[in-house]
């Protein structure tokens, strides 16, 4: 009996990430470790540039 696999070659996988992602997610993660901030915090201040915080408005 021959088994078929459909949708993906030999060598290749659907969930399978780009050498360059991998490096990308490795290095975040160094250097959310390295900041010794919380994970929120290292976050908002890398991706989100923080919240601005105006306090009360007038």
């Amino acid at each position: 009996m021959e088994t078929r696999r459909c949708g993906f070659s030999r060598g290749s996988s659907s969930d399978r990430l780009k050498e360059e992602q991998e490096n990308k997610i490795a290095e975040n993660i160094y250097d959310w470790w390295i900041s010794g901030k919380s994970y929120k915090q290292w976050y908002a201040e890398k991706f989100q540039q923080m919240t601005l915080d105006f306090g009360e408005e007038m």
